[in-house]
């Protein structure tokens, strides 16, 4: 289940369950060769990025097995301004947010490993949830966006 991105500035969360034999989560992806997981399996939460053939895990916490995991997923755009070829690719930033609301960064990526300019295409990126085995019980997926980073910025302190 997915959402395309459609704002500059986006962030995608998802509260999941990790059970026993699961293995699933949060991506953000253009294709199956292209993408940005936050992957819960067993007892741990794990930051995976997936550029052509490579595959690197960025980033890990600790998670308990049976409770919420609030997995983020978040794109910043680039410095620059759109009159110019100055304006740099954006952001994605990969983590957990604890209890009391704080972002816990596991990893970071170029934005252009998962966007057309790398990967090709023309669908744009997606966000949504997976699971690769077992059973993941996902409570709440939600898509939050604005073409303003300050909007988003207040949606996440609110």
């Amino acid at each position: 289940m997915g959402r395309r991105q459609e704002h500059l500035s986006a962030g995608a969360r998802a509260v999941v369950v990790a059970r026993e034999g699961a293995a699933g989560g949060l991506s953000l992806r253009i294709d199956a060769c292209h993408h940005l997981d936050l992957a819960v399996e067993g007892d741990r939460v794990r930051a995976v990025a997936q550029v052509g053939a490579l595959r690197s895990v960025l980033g890990e916490a600790p998670v308990a097995a049976g409770q919420d995991v609030v997995l983020e997923i978040r794109t910043a755009p680039g410095e620059g301004h759109f009159s110019s070829t100055a304006l740099a690719s954006d952001l994605l930033l990969a983590g957990v947010v604890g209890p009391d609301g704080g972002f816990t960064e596991l990893g970071r990526l170029d934005g252009r490993y998962v966007s057309t300019e790398v990967a090709g295409g023309m669908t744009g990126r997606l966000a949504g949830v997976w699971c690769s085995a077992g059973a993941l019980l996902v409570r709440s997926f939600t898509y939050t966006g604005a073409d303003d980073s300050a909007a988003i910025d207040e949606d996440r302190s609110a």
